[in-house]
């Protein structure tokens, strides 16, 4: 079973679950790009129907699902809507674990749920990795993205270990750099290329 961070906040705070999947939880709003669960929005993750500003936590569940290109674009996206000092936390296998695992396992297991915590289980069209994450690297992107008080650390969840990263959106954010401008400052050319294709679609 998941536990969620406990976050100290007032009954009417704005807390969003991005990712709910079919198990939305209770006393937040909960969104994902493909669920039909009744208490789950459909909604791009990418780009959040609220205000700059406006919502007190964001709490994501296994954002491999964004496509690698857009991961640090997606993550400025989810700082926008937070208030100053709002808090955030996300949930991922740790990249290195999992493949170090895959290849240590005989060959007759490294088919099934193994190689799906890699790649997703691929059930539906959104049960896709499309990328993936270390502890180092989630704090990496979040620091760029603008996020402070970053932070992170190893949990086993799932038969598998895990990163939870956690993070706050400073009190007076640096606005001197663009979503571009961070893209280009972390993802290589090649991957640059990549989310300018996607964009222009």
């Amino acid at each position: 079973m998941l536990v969620l961070p406990e976050v100290k906040l007032p009954k009417d705070a704005v807390r969003l679950c991005l990712g709910a999947g079919e198990t939305p939880f209770d006393d937040y709003q909960n969104f994902d790009f493909f669920s039909v669960h009744e208490n789950v929005t459909q909604c791009d993750l990418r780009r959040l129907p609220f205000e700059d500003n406006s919502v007190d936590e964001i709490f994501a569940l296994q954002p491999e699902h964004i496509p690698h290109p857009e991961i640090l674009t997606t993550f400025t996206e989810w700082l926008r809507v937070l208030k100053p000092n709002g808090y955030f936390s996300m949930n991922f296998p740790d990249f290195v674990w999992v493949m170090k695992n895959w290849l240590e396992l005989p060959e007759e297991e490294r088919w099934g749920y193994k190689f799906g915590v890699i790649f997703g289980m691929q059930n539906t069209p959104c049960d896709v990795h499309y990328t993936g994450f270390t502890k180092e690297r989630a704090i990496e992107l979040l620091t760029t993205a603008g996020f402070s008080e970053v932070r992170a650390e190893f949990r086993d969840q799932f038969d598998h270990q895990r990163v939870w990263a956690f993070a706050r959106k400073p009190m007076q954010p640096n606005t001197s750099s663009t979503n571009e401008n961070l893209a280009g400052s972390v993802l290589p050319a090649a991957m640059l290329s990549t989310k300018l294709f996607y964009d222009s679609k």
